[in-house]
């Protein structure tokens, strides 16, 4: 699809993926204002980012995105951005969160305040990640066989969103290790990755059923 077709001209603002699997966010972002130099007019682009690290805002601005965001999502850190950029506020951004203390398989406190304390939502979040889970990680296995790049790629990625939202700090790092590495078609090194991330998700299990065992207890 033509990035600055009539459509996407017409956008008042954009919310851009940075790890998309054929064309990243960089990629996009240099089209579309490539393409502004010819229409003369400037789409706000925010970027938005599943893992957070070190040097991700200033990369981002300085391909020319106006905003940056880091998922998961907060509403009101989202609201903020567009209000900034519709309000003509320059490279505005919101701060990655703090990062998690190292070694830990699972950091409480912050998944319950990503869902409120709300003990449903909790069930349901870890309910559908216990669900999806096995698929993934056999989905990543059976790529890995046929040595499907894209296929390991993108199922890295789905399971580095997942545990990240899980605030899973280390099944995330394991997560985003192997999505690189299939990026970079290192498989044979990939290969070596998934038991690592294997293990991070056997791990990663009972800390999740005792959070939410914990959080329906506190709430009969």
């Amino acid at each position: 699809m033509d990035l600055m077709d009539k459509d996407a001209a017409n956008c008042d603002i954009v919310l851009m993926d940075v790890e998309m699997p054929d064309m990243d966010g960089f990629q996009a972002t240099a089209i579309i204002r490539e393409k502004e130099k010819v229409s003369g007019k400037h789409i706000p682009i925010i970027a938005m980012t599943a893992y957070a690290m070190k040097g991700d805002r200033e990369r981002c601005l300085a391909a020319g995105m106006d905003g940056y965001v880091p998922k998961p999502i907060r509403h009101q850190d989202l609201f903020d951005t567009i209000q900034a950029l519709v309000m003509d506020v320059p490279n505005i951004s919101t701060p990655a969160p703090p990062e998690e203390p190292p070694g830990e398989v699972l950091d409480d406190a912050l998944l319950l305040s990503r869902v409120d304390r709300d003990p449903q939502l909790l069930r349901d979040l870890v309910d559908l990640f216990l669900e999806e889970c096995p698929r993934l990680v056999d989905e990543i296995r059976v790529a890995l066989q046929r040595k499907d790049a894209k296929a390991v790629e993108r199922g890295a990625h789905s399971l580095k969103g997942c545990t990240s939202n899980l605030a899973a700090k280390m099944a995330s790092e394991a997560a985003l290790k192997l999505e690189r590495l299939a990026r970079a078609g290192e498989l044979v090194r990939a290969e070596s990755v998934l038991p690592e991330l294997e293990c991070q998700l056997v791990r990663l299990k009972p800390a999740l059923l005792a959070v939410r065992a914990e959080a329906e207890k506190r709430s009969l």
